[in-house]
């Protein structure tokens, strides 16, 4: 396999790539690899459900395969700020 990409539709957070797929290729058959695409929210939005739902297309050299994911909704908090627990439990205004 070769000439791999990856895209994302329009999703409710702006979800896309951040790199594009760096995959050794070719790819032999029976061949796995373990790869992270780091990710960003700078795409435009677009409202659909269920609110985490991402569809993907990955793309290669013979076909381009569809299929959906369900974002956890944690990795759109950040645990930066003091004093605030991660999980935000028990935490009011």
């Amino acid at each position: 396999m070769i000439d791999l990409a990856i895209q994302f539709n329009k999703n409710n957070f702006g979800v896309i790539p951040s790199t594009p797929l760096a995959i050794p290729t070719p790819l032999i058959s029976n061949q796995s690899i373990d790869i992270s695409l780091p990710l960003h929210t700078l795409d435009p939005v677009m409202k659909i459900e269920p609110l985490n739902n991402l569809q993907v297309a990955v793309k290669n050299n013979s076909d381009v395969f569809y299929f959906s994911c369900l974002i956890p909704l944690n990795m759109f908090f950040e645990d930066e700020t003091p004093g605030l627990p991660c999980n935000m439990e028990g935490y009011s205004q």
